[in-house]
C-alpha cells in the first residue's frame, strides 16, 4: 500500500514579502511533489495563499473590516490559486482536485463522511487533492484557527502516515530563531514538554503561529503519525526529507536537511470506533459539537422500532464508515 503523505504550505512560503503570490516557490514545490508520488507516496496538499493571490488582482473600493477583506481576496483569489496548480500540475500529465472546506464539516457526521469519500476516491484514481479553507462563508467562531489545524484533521481523517508542515523557519528553536545560539529541536517525543521553547507571536501572513503549529504537530503525533515542521523556502526541501526519513533514494546531493520531527506514538491497541473518535477531537474537533460528530442510527428500546420518547439520538462512529449505537437517557423535550 502506496504511503500517504500531507503537505501543508504555509502563507509565509508562497507570499512574497510585499504580500502578493511567490509563483516561483510554488512551481519548485509542485515539481518536488511530483518526484515524491513518482516514489509511490499518496499526496495530499493542503495551500494557503488564496488571499495572497487575491490581494494582487483586487484594488478594494471603501474601507473594508478584517472578515470582508479576507472574504473579497479569498474569493478571487481562490480561483487564481487553483488555476496554478493545475497549469503546473498539468505539465506532469497529473490532475487535481479542489477540496474546499469548514470547520463545521468536520463535526458533522455526513459531511465529514462526504469529504473522506472524495479524498478516497480522488487518491484511488490519481488525483491530488488540494485542500484549503472555504475562507468565503467561514467566519470568526467557525473559522480554523489556521491551515496547520486543517493540515492536522485531513491527516488524521485520512489515516495518512506523514504529516509535512512547511513554514518559513527550520522547526521548533530551543531558543529566539533570531539568536545565532539557538538551535532546532531535531526530535520531539510523545511527552516531551515545549512550553517553555515557544513563542506566541503570529506569522507574517497567516493566521497561526508556532505555538498552534505545536500543538497541532504533537495531538496528531500522538495518533501515530510523524509530524515535520521544515522550511518551505530551502531548495528541494520535501525531496531531501523524502531520501532522509524514508530510506529512499537520495534525490538531491545536500546535505540532511534541518527540520523538527514529531516522533508518533506507538499504536493503541483499541477498537476501531473508539480511535477514530479520538484521532477527530485530538487534532482540534469541537467538543461543542460531539454529538454530531457520532451521528447515526436511532438507539432503539428493546422491543421498539424506533427511539424512545424524548430520548436523546446519540452515535458512535467506526472506522470504515461504521456506526454503532450508544446507551441514551431520556431529554427535556425538543432537545437535541
Amino acid at each position: 500500500m502506496a504511503e500517504r503523505l500531507v503537505i501543508k504550505i504555509g502563507s509565509n512560503v508562497l507570499t512574497r514579502a510585499d504580500g502578493t503570490l511567490d509563483v516561483t516557490r510554488m512551481s519548485a514545490l509542485v515539481d518536488q511533489i511530483v518526484r515524491l508520488r513518482g516514489l509511490g507516496y499518496e499526496i495530499i496538499v493542503v495551500s494557503s495563499g488564496a488571499v495572497a493571490c487575491g490581494r494582487s488582482l483586487v484594488r478594494k473600493h471603501g474601507k473594508l473590516d478584517s472578515v470582508e477583506q479576507r472574504q473579497l481576496y479569498s474569493a478571487v483569489g481562490q480561483v487564481r490559486l487553483i488555476n496554478l496548480y493545475y497549469s503546473l500540475f498539468r505539465d506532469y500529465g497529473i490532475s487535481i482536485g479542489q477540496v474546499l472546506t469548514m470547520k463545521e464539516s468536520f463535526a458533522t457526521r455526513k459531511e465529514y463522511l462526504n469529504q473522506r469519500s472524495c479524498m478516497e476516491v480522488m487518491l484511488a484514481n490519481g488525483v491530488i487533492p488540494i485542500v484549503n479553507e472555504n475562507d468565503t462563508v467561514s467566519v470568526t467562531e467557525l473559522m480554523f484557527t489556521d491551515n496547520d489545524e486543517l493540515s492536522g484533521l485531513v491527516a488524521s481523517m485520512m489515516d495518512a502516515q506523514n504529516l509535512v508542515i512547511l513554514s518559513n523557519i527550520d522547526g521548533i528553536y530551543d531558543g529566539d530563531p533570531a539568536d545565532p545560539a539557538s538551535k532546532v529541536i531535531r526530535r520531539v517525543e510523545p511527552d516531551d514538554d515545549l512550553s517553555g521553547y515557544i513563542r506566541t507571536g503570529k506569522s507574517s501572513f497567516g493566521r497561526g503561529g508556532m505555538l498552534t503549529k505545536t500543538s497541532i504537530a504533537q495531538k496528531v503525533a500522538l495518533e501515530g503519525i510523524r509530524v515535520i515542521i521544515a522550511n518551505g523556502n530551502k531548495d528541494n526541501i520535501l525531496a531531501d526529507l523524502a531520501a532522509c526519513l524514508g530510506g529512499r533514494e537520495n534525490l538531491t546531493p545536500a546535505l540532511t536537511p534541518v527540520f523538527t520531527e514529531f516522533v508518533p506514538a506507538a499504536p493503541q491497541r483499541a477498537e476501531g470506533h473508539h480511535r477514530q473518535r479520538r484521532r477527530q477531537l485530538a487534532a482540534g474537533g469541537s467538543n461543542r459539537r460531539r454529538g454530531r460528530i457520532r451521528g447515526g442510527r436511532h438507539h432503539s428500546h428493546p422491543g421498539r422500532k424506533g427511539p424512545r420518547r424524548g430520548a436523546r439520538q446519540v452515535f458512535i462512529l467506526q472506522r470504515g464508515g461504521g456506526r454503532k449505537p450508544r446507551q441514551t437517557r431520556p431529554q427535556a423535550t425538543g432537545a437535541l
